[in-house]
């Protein structure tokens, strides 16, 4: 059986010891000096009561050091054991619907277009508080990687194992992406704290761009959009090949961002559009002024989770005792 073991819930507040290190280097090398000083210039009788202040000196001084040690600990906030409770939440519900198409090896963006779309949506789960997230891979068909969930690190696992063969049949079908995200939103939960996050070159080659705004209106569902790519555009790699898809004519595919389409996509919905860059304000951008502002967050039942017990009272009480004791003795 494992046993209980003490963890810190703001273990980052240990480097404060490096304050009190320093205090306590200037406490003894104060005392020495001052040492020194009396043995030189006292007579004996009267060094000898001078070093009976001294000690006390030396009481008072170890007292409150370990005073503050024992604040220092308190702000680290010990744990130990852990309860079992209902953990709820206030946020929104997140589809983040990924284009997998073959256009999305095209590397007018570096590395690829769908490498960066994987390093966007892992800097994204830095910024999320709250909310449930789920994940859509789609081409000629969407199907959905993980479902709705509050657990950022299982999501991140399915979006490393992100690439352009996952989904066997090629094409882009936002429309039937955007369908199978709004049949997998709870449907007990409000229409208006839904959102979909769709990271896309906008390349459709199936569907109704004009259905899907249709369908993310009835559905009071905002579309949050990344474009990827470049409007000059760049050549698809074949997957295995080598070489560059070219077309029948034996002319290379050149694949461009279709960024008109995605603006009037993310307008139309109520939503917004950003192009994606090397820096974190795009996706910052897309969560912060899109998704937090234009979605109304609820509150959510996560399920029954172990919460650590907080001990940092004791600590703090220990400090505040010692610092009590100090002052009286001044």
């Amino acid at each position: 059986m494992k046993m209980n073991q003490i963890t810190f819930g703001n273990p980052e507040a240990i480097y404060l010891l490096i304050p009190l290190l320093f205090l306590a280097v200037i406490f003894v090398l104060a005392f020495k000096k001052r040492d020194r000083l009396l043995k030189t210039f006292l007579h004996t009788e009267t060094f000898s009561q001078s070093l009976q202040m001294r000690q006390r000196g030396v009481i008072i001084s170890i007292l409150l050091l370990i005073g503050f040690i024992s604040l220092l600990i308190a702000i680290m906030r010990p744990q130990y054991g852990f309860d079992v409770q209902e953990v709820t939440t206030r946020g929104s519900d997140i589809f983040i619907l990924v284009d997998v198409s073959q256009s999305m090896q095209a590397q007018d963006v570096k590395p690829s277009r769908i490498l960066r779309a994987k390093r966007e949506l892992l800097d994204f789960l830095k910024y999320l508080s709250g909310d449930r997230v789920g994940l859509i891979a789609f081409s000629g068909k969407s199907y959905v990687l993980c479902p709705l969930t509050n657990d950022y690190d299982t999501l991140a696992l399915f979006i490393n194992d992100l690439d352009t063969q996952i989904v066997s049949q090629q094409g882009t079908d936002i429309k039937g992406a955007l369908l199978t995200a709004l049949s997998n939103f709870d449907q007990n939960t409000k229409t208006d704290s839904r959102a979909i996050m769709l990271l896309t070159d906008g390349e459709v080659t199936s569907g109704d761009a004009k259905d899907v705004i249709n369908q993310s209106n009835d559905s009071a569902a905002s579309f949050f959009i990344m474009g990827l790519g470049t409007t000059e555009g760049a050549p698809i790699p074949k997957s295995s090949e080598g070489g560059f898809i070219a077309d029948e004519s034996g002319n290379l595919v050149i694949s461009k961002l279709n960024e008109s389409s995605l603006k009037e996509l993310a307008t139309k919905t109520n939503g917004i559009y950003v192009r994606s860059v090397f820096s974190d304000d795009d996706i910052k951008t897309l969560y912060y002024n899109g998704v937090k502002q234009k979605t109304i967050a609820t509150t959510q039942k996560s399920g029954m989770q172990r919460v650590p017990v907080e001990k940092y009272y004791w600590p703090l009480a220990v400090a505040i005792l010692l610092l009590l004791v100090d002052g009286m003795y001044k």
